[in-house]
């Protein structure tokens, strides 16, 4: 039977965070997309936890952590990911982040450079001018109402998703983790269109595993952001679709740990 995570609360400034602890060894903390949580590492934990003591946290309004109670932005998220640093213990770790997670790590490690000693982004979320209008417009709150509408229009999204990339099972999850994030569950999207990612990667010092599957939406971009960086990596997975971490997580796994063991 396989050994699954300890599941536990830790006391920040903010609020309570909850996160998902297996394995020994140095610490990696993972953040994950919205509007999941960090179930969303449930198949590639084990594997990492072979090599390293992993720690993912819900991100605050995310999973079980709390609902903050006004829009935090992207300074807020990375703030957080670090007093859950503090709340841990933590005066240095690797850093993983996928997709929104992604962006969110970015920040941390180019905000508070002395906290990371290694950073993975898988899927590191960059739109144009024009997709970031678009994307930001459509952004809204989903509200409950008594006939249960918002049910019916989160269906399509997990059907497509269910269907080409996850399967039921993980659809299953990824609604729970969506339902307990309402109403604000596009405030991670919010910040991640409002990062202005270029700008901020020549502030990453620490080296980085920039890597995503081959059609992920933000693969097209990968080649141009690389060449901000300071000390990096690329790779694509070409096994795998749009979910790495999911579809692909022995190859996600040996990627990753290739280079956090140097």
């Amino acid at each position: 039977m396989p050994v699954l995570p300890r599941r536990a609360f830790v006391e920040t400034p903010a609020g309570q965070i909850h996160y998902r602890e297996l394995g020994d060894g140095p610490p990696l903390v993972l953040l994950h997309e919205v509007a999941r949580s960090s179930d969303g590492f449930s198949e590639v934990l084990p594997c990492l936890a072979e090599r390293f003591r992993c720690l993912a946290m819900d991100l605050p309004g995310y999973g079980d952590s709390f609902h903050p109670a006004e829009y935090p932005g992207m300074a807020g998220y990375a703030r957080s990911v670090v007093d859950f640093f503090d709340a841990i213990g933590l005066k240095r770790t690797h850093l993983l982040g996928f997709h929104t997670g992604a962006a969110i790590a970015a920040e941390v490690a180019a905000t508070f450079p002395e906290r990371i000693e290694k950073l993975v982004v898988c899927g590191l979320p960059d739109v144009t001018e024009e997709e970031r209008e678009k994307k930001m417009a459509s952004l809204h709150a989903t509200v409950p109402d008594p006939a249960f509408r918002y049910l019916s229009e989160l269906a399509p999204g997990l059907t497509y998703h269910a269907e080409r990339y996850w399967g039921t099972e993980y659809g299953h999850r990824y609604g729970i983790d969506f339902l307990k994030a309402m109403p604000n569950a596009h405030w991670g999207h919010r910040a991640v269109y409002e990062q202005r990612i270029r700008d901020r990667i020549p502030s990453i010092v620490a080296p980085t595993l920039l890597f995503c599957s081959r059609d992920d939406a933000f693969v097209r971009f990968q080649d141009e952001l690389a060449r901000g960086f300071r000390d990096v990596r690329t790779a694509v997975i070409e096994e795998s679709e749009k979910f790495p971490l999911v579809n692909q997580p022995a190859a996600s796994c040996a990627l990753i740990s290739e280079f956090l063991k140097d």
